[in-house]
C-alpha cells in the first residue's frame, strides 16, 4: 500500500533574516507579487491562490539567474518566491518586504516507521 504525505500550512521566512518568520495565512486577501523560476510556476501561484492571497505572478524560466532588476518593481506589494528561488535572490542585497514561501511536508507515522525498519534490515543492524 501506499503512504499519505501531509502539507503543512506554509510559512513565510524573510529573505535576509530567517528568524523572522509569518504565517502565509496573514497575508489573506492581500495583493501579494510573488515570483518563480521553477519547473511548474503555476503550481506555486496556484497554491498562494488557495491561500486566499490575490497574486501578481511572474514566471521565469527554470533555472534563472535572476538579476537586481528582475526583483524591483515601483510598488509596495510584498514578494513572495519559492525556497529554490531564493538561493539566487539571496546574494542581491536586501530587501525588507521579500519572503521564502517554505512549504513542508510530514509523512505519516507508519511510512517513517517502515523507512526505519528498511534502513536497519539494510545496514545489518534489525
Amino acid at each position: 500500500g501506499g503512504f499519505r504525505m501531509r502539507l503543512r500550512a506554509p510559512r513565510l521566512v524573510a529573505l535576509h533574516d530567517p528568524r523572522t518568520v509569518r504565517e502565509l495565512d496573514e497575508l489573506r486577501g492581500r495583493r501579494v507579487r510573488a515570483i518563480a523560476g521553477i519547473g511548474n510556476p503555476e503550481r506555486f501561484f496556484d497554491m498562494l491562490r488557495r491561500h486566499g492571497l490575490q497574486v501578481e505572478a511572474v514566471a521565469f524560466p527554470d533555472h534563472y539567474d535572476y538579476r537586481p532588476q528582475d526583483l524591483a518593481w515601483d510598488d509596495d506589494l510584498p514578494l513572495l518566491m519559492t525556497e529554490k528561488d531564493a538561493v539566487k535572490c539571496r546574494r542581491l542585497g536586501p530587501r525588507d518586504d521579500a519572503w521564502v514561501v517554505q512549504v513542508d511536508v510530514q509523512p505519516e507515522a507508519a511510512f517513517v516507521h517502515r523507512l526505519k525498519k528498511l534502513l536497519l534490515e539494510r545496514t545489518g543492524r534489525g
